[in-house]
């Protein structure tokens, strides 16, 4: 006769190999990851049952504590959808428990990594890269480079996180050539794309186009076509960066229809959450709503959580900028309690500056300004420091469009402190143009211009191109807004030449098109533009 210890342990067994078989559905290239979704959601008492009852009995009985070491592992990227971050976290925690007991250093490194994974979910990316850390020393411990590569990629998702791109971008490179040597050029290309994501986050737009360009003729050499999709998206964020929004626009509809092809609606979701947000940019409300409804159905359809409460917030960004006030508020309420309820730092700080740029536009400056401070506050709390500067050059515009200099230039000076700190270059002189023209705006103009003309050597310390040249084409706006055309030109051809020797065209080409309109009205009226001694 069957054992109730028996009978509970085969229980636990099938419904983790269950959970096997709705993870490889969900993950299978060509295959719908709705059914996998489907297949969990239909037996997820069972399947929670199965890891609670593994859980328990891991310190007395040794099959349970194997099963223990693998629930999670088996289906992970799933999970990762259907379980809070924190419920996800105490899975990991007690796999690496029994991995523990059994003396089994491979599937405890395994565990490790994903603990990391959910406290970089929870918003505490640096406890998350100790874990990256204790897990990469494991595995070279016990030579697995294969996991070890992977581990650097995670690395670099943490740093990227905290907005420290180029850390990010040193372990990238260092998964790039751990999984080049082991020939694993799928993972390889994944890693390219994140590398290309942190490139861009430096300004380094045309570097992280030809990277996208890349990784995208590897997935369509390989028939890979999720992959395909992933990365036309983003490939739209960059050329949507860059303002070349019916570009972008035109390849999310690729991605959508590579996205609906293949059956995958959480790709599918997110494409028409980025067309919404394409189409408010194009002063196209209408549409841009229509498309964010098709997301929320989608991420309320697939439970995901995370994107019903970014969708939501982008439709009150929507409705703010409309007048509809109250809807806004509604929206942006509503993605702030998901945001809380899953333990999404990010969106509730996202929620909250948004809420205080729906009280700026009305004209309640105090309303927005207590927003804005506790948006900062849960920044600071995530360790986000992109998301802390921006919320500070909210805060100081409110105090600028008032004339209240003083105190704008004090937010701004700690907008600036933070983006060296960081060592976030294009932070820092996006600061450092505020804090000119706070001068420039009282009437001092030299002071104004002894800034920007500081920042150049700065900036070539750092080797910092892409912001010298920045610097460069600030400075020849302040100057012919002096009526001093002569230094202008002179500026703005150094940030031509800059720009066009690192190979970052489109921004040369926008420099140009304003130089050629000052040269074609000297020609037409010449004077001397010189400043005056």
């Amino acid at each position: 006769m069957t054992s109730l210890s028996e009978a509970q342990h085969r229980h636990a067994g099938y419904y983790e190999s269950l959970l096997r078989r709705a993870e490889e559905q969900y993950q299978r290239e060509g295959a719908n990851p709705l059914e996998g979704l489907a297949l969990f959601d239909l037996e997820a008492e069972n399947i929670r049952r199965g890891q609670a009852w593994s859980a328990l009995h891991t310190e007395t009985h040794e099959a349970a504590a194997r099963l223990c070491s693998r629930y999670l592992w088996s289906g992970a990227n799933l999970l990762s959808i259907r379980l809070h971050s924190r419920e996800y976290l105490r899975w990991a925690e007690f796999g690496r428990a029994a991995a523990q007991r059994l003396e089994d250093r491979f599937t405890e490194a395994v565990n490790i990594g994903m603990m990391a994974t959910a406290h970089v979910s929870l918003g505490q990316a640096r406890l998350a890269l100790e874990l990256y850390s204790a897990q990469s020393a494991i595995l070279q411990e016990i030579g697995n480079s294969g996991l070890e590569a992977g581990t650097y990629s995670n690395m670099g998702l943490a740093y990227e996180e905290l907005g420290e791109s180029t850390r990010a971008i040193e372990c990238f490179e260092r998964a790039i050539a751990l999984f080049c040597s082991i020939g694993d050029h799928d993972e390889e290309s994944r890693v390219y794309s994140n590398l290309a994501i942190s490139y861009e986050s430096l300004g380094r737009t045309e570097h992280a186009l030809a990277i996208h360009n890349r990784a995208l003729s590897y997935y369509r050499s390989k028939g890979q076509r999720r992959s395909e999709g992933v990365t036309l998206g983003n490939m739209a964020n960059v050329h949507d960066s860059l303002s070349r929004t019916e570009l972008a626009k035109n390849l999310v509809n690729e991605a959508l229809l590579i996205f609906q092809e293949i059956g995958f609606r959480v790709g599918e979701g997110q494409a028409f959450s980025s067309l919404g947000r394409l189409h408010s940019k194009l002063s196209e409300p209408g549409r841009a709503l229509e498309y964010l409804e098709h997301s929320l159905a989608v991420a309320q359809e697939t439970g995901d959580r995370g994107s019903e409460a970014r969708t939501l917030g982008t439709m009150g960004q929507i409705f703010g900028k409309l007048g509809g006030i109250d809807r806004a508020i509604d929206y942006l309420n509503q993605q702030l309690r998901i945001a809380r309820e899953i333990s999404d730092g990010i969106s509730e700080a996202n929620a909250l500056g948004s809420l205080g740029d729906i009280y700026r536009r009305s004209g309640d400056y105090a309303s927005a300004i207590e927003f804005y401070r506790a948006s900062r506050l849960v920044a600071i709390r995530v360790e986000n420091f992109h998301h802390e500067i921006g919320t500070l050059c909210k805060h100081a515009g409110i105090y600028e469009n008032q004339n209240d200099f003083r105190t704008a230039r004090q937010l701004y000076k700690q907008q600036l402190r933070i983006a060296r700190v960081n060592n976030h270059a294009d932070s820092e002189v996006h600061a450092v143009d505020h804090l000119a023209k706070t001068h420039a705006a009282e009437g001092n103009g030299e002071e104004a211009l002894r800034i920007y003309e500081r920042q150049l050597p700065v900036c070539r310390a750092k080797t910092d191109w892409h912001g010298e040249a920045r610097i460069h084409k600030m400075l020849s706006q302040m100057l012919e807004g002096f009526g001093h055309r002569g230094p202008a030109i002179s500026h703005a051809q150094d940030a031509v030449e800059v720009f066009e020797r690192h190979k970052d065209y489109s921004c040369a080409f926008e420099v140009r098109q304003q130089l050629d309109k000052w040269q074609a009205a000297i020609a037409e009226s010449p004077q001397d533009n010189s400043p005056t001694s």
